[in-house]
């Protein structure tokens, strides 16, 4: 076993994990205090799952709002790379991400960012900032 294993196994992660990263921005200054107004405008996700030797394959992707896109389709885009198992980890910035995409998400469109979104308690560990 390599000391990724160890490490990631000692944390409670499953070995096959995905890290999201959700950049946001502010629709008004004055609502700067309030995290949840601001707009959802782009999405990062990191992958990684073991292989078939041992060791660990990482892929990286991401994808922001373009001109005459709307959020739903940042959600559906990112709905395709959920994968069916495994954990999903984010950390708070201006707002929890499983929170953020839960208010967003569209039951009909995307019910695996729902289903792992909706278990902060198993699948998914949204760090704190710090």
């Amino acid at each position: 076993m390599s000391l990724i294993d160890l490490s990631i196994e000692e944390h409670g992660f499953a070995p096959a994990s995905i890290a999201l990263a959700v950049r946001t921005i502010g629709a008004c200054p004055a609502a700067r205090h309030r995290p949840d107004a601001r707009i959802l405008c782009g999405v990062g996700i990191l992958n990684v799952t073991p292989d078939d030797g041992g060791g660990h394959r990482f892929s990286a992707d991401a994808r922001c709002l373009g001109e005459g896109d709307a959020v739903g389709d940042l959600l559906d885009w990112l709905e395709q790379r959920i994968p069916a198992t495994g954990a999903a980890i984010s950390w708070d910035n201006w707002g929890r991400v499983p929170h953020r995409l839960l208010a967003l998400a569209d039951l009909a469109r995307h019910s695996r960012i729902i289903a792992i979104a909706g278990d902060t308690a198993g699948r998914w560990r949204d760090m704190p900032r710090g």
